[in-house]
Order: C-alpha cells, then sequence, then structure tokens
C-alpha cells in the first residue's frame, strides 16, 4: 500500500484517497474518465504508469474486463503494448516518475558523469496520462566536424562528430488532456538550529542546501508547542507565515523552546517539496 495521494487537475486539487490493490484500477478509471470527459472518446490516452503501481493494479481481479493487448508502431516497428479500456498501458520504472530532476553538464566537479539525476526530495509519480498532442518531444541532431577518409587519421572512413540535444514541452492550450497522479511523500529535510550570540532570542537556522536551485526556496514559519505542519499540493503562502529564510549565519529572533518548521518549495507557485522541523535553541541570557 502507498501512502495518500493527492490527484491535479492542471493546478486544481481534485480529491485525497490511498492507493491500494483494491482501489488502483478505480482510481485509474476515474482519471481516465476525468481526460476523456474533456478532450473526448474519441482521442487516444497514454498512460505512463510506475510499475510498482502496476503491480498493484495487477492484483485486482476485475482488471480483466478491462485489459488488452493492442498494437503500437513507433518508427515502424510494430510492438504489442497492453491498453486499460484501449488505451496504452506503459509501464515505466519508479526510479523516473519523479516530479523533480536535475542534468549534470558534463564538465564541473562533480558533474563529469553527465547524465540526468533525479532529486532525493523529488515527490514520486504515480502515473501521467496524455493524449498525442498535449505533450511533444523532439530530438535535434547537432554536427560540429565531418573528417573526410582523406584527411582522416583513424582509418580510411567519414568521421562524424555530432551531439543530440533532446527535450519535451507540454502546451498550455492542450493542458485539458495532460493528468498526472502524483504520489505526496514529500522529501525529509534535516533542520538544526543553535544558540545566536548577539540578542535574547536570536537563533541561527541551518538546512541542506544541496537540493536548492534557482526554482526553489527556503521559508519557515515558528510556532510555541507544535510545529506548523507541511501538506503536498497546499501553498506555503506569505500572508500564512512563511517567510523566507536567511542565510545560515543571519539570526531569527524568537523564543528558546518554541518549534520551527523549514520547507524547500517551489518559487513560484509556493508548493512544498520537502520540509523538517526542530526545536528552537535560541539565546537566553
Amino acid at each position: 500500500m502507498f501512502g495518500k495521494i493527492r490527484r491535479f487537475d492542471g493546478q486544481r486539487l481534485i480529491v485525497e484517497v490511498t492507493i491500494s490493490s483494491s482501489n488502483a484500477l478505480s482510481t485509474l478509471l476515474g482519471d481516465i474518465a476525468s481526460v476523456q470527459d474533456k478532450v473526448g472518446e474519441d482521442k487516444q490516452l497514454f498512460i505512463q504508469i510506475s510499475t510498482k503501481v502496476k503491480s498493484l493494479l495487477e492484483q485486482d481481479t476485475a482488471l480483466a474486463k478491462y485489459i488488452s493487448a493492442r498494437d503500437m508502431t513507433v518508427k515502424g516497428v510494430n510492438l504489442k503494448i497492453d491498453a486499460i479500456n484501449e488505451q496504452f498501458l506503459i509501464g515505466t520504472p519508479s526510479a523516473y516518475m519523479k516530479n523533480a530532476f536535475s542534468i549534470n553538464d558534463g564538465r564541473t566537479a562533480g558533474q563529469t558523469i553527465g547524465g540526468v539525476v533525479v532529486s532525493d526530495l523529488a515527490s514520486g509519480i504515480n502515473w501521467i496520462i496524455s493524449t498525442r498532442e498535449a505533450a511533444d518531444a523532439i530530438a535535434r541532431p547537432y554536427v560540429s566536424k565531418v573528417i573526410d577518409p582523406d584527411t582522416n587519421q583513424e582509418g580510411e572512413f567519414w568521421k562524424i562528430m555530432f551531439s543530440i540535444y533532446h527535450g519535451a514541452w507540454t502546451y498550455e492550450n492542450k493542458e485539458s488532456g495532460l493528468y498526472v497522479n502524483y504520489d505526496p511523500a514529500l522529501g525529509a529535510l534535516t533542520v538544526t538550529s543553535q544558540a545566536g550570540t548577539s540578542e535574547i532570542g536570536d537563533t541561527l537556522v541551518s538546512v541542506d542546501k544541496s537540493a536548492l536551485d534557482s526554482s526553489t526556496k527556503f521559508v519557515y514559519k515558528i510556532a510555541e508547542s507544535t510545529a506548523p505542519a507541511v501538506a503536498f499540493g497546499t501553498a506555503l503562502a506569505a500572508a500564512d507565515g512563511w517567510t523566507d529564510l536567511p542565510a545560515a549565519n543571519v539570526p531569527i529572533s524568537t523564543t528558546n523552546g518554541h518549534k520551527i518548521t523549514v520547507a524547500l518549495i517551489d518559487a513560484t507557485s509556493r508548493l512544498p517539496v520537502a520540509s523538517g522541523n526542530t526545536t528552537v535553541v535560541a539565546k537566553t541570557e
């Protein structure tokens, strides 16, 4: 069984359920119906699903009424793909079904290996339902050098050096054909507090900032006895008391023994990615 999830249609929160083998099928069928209600039943849907969640789906004996094998042609190759209610069902390793990642540039120290790195704080994705028109993936080759056989010192053959750049885009005017079902488990931050050295009530709060990038930021909130709660899918608004976390050497003025919660949020939507809390240790004399 997986934890609670919240499902989103665009930016709108729909419902909170718990995914298990007993309701994975009904939840997926409901999500398919939600997309079809907007785009029509004539649109072919592609469902990319975590293999862990797909295994829950397969434990439901009622699945036999909805599952079939369909032909799908990819670049001239005919494939047999599972389909649920005639909509393609594509199992994907759960390690790739995440909502936050970075790309190593291949040059900077620590990034020379290249490739994609999934953030430890990323939320999991149970499945993505999409029409063909909602997303577009394009690979573009860039030829940097061509060496003819007469010049090539390695042998009598042409040598072509090139790179391939790949990108995927979604379109705002097609978003009704894109539906993402998230696993809401937030990443865990380790938060520490130590007494400041200046004024009474000063505390220095620190948190690992390795996950911080230009699209995210840290915010905090303090309460007297219970650490402020952070919920997946709920924006942490400044109007609700969430304040930008200062640099590690800049004190926060509060009360010793109070509870502080720090959250990593998307800088635009202010939706949380990870959170952690601790008891405030502040200067008392």
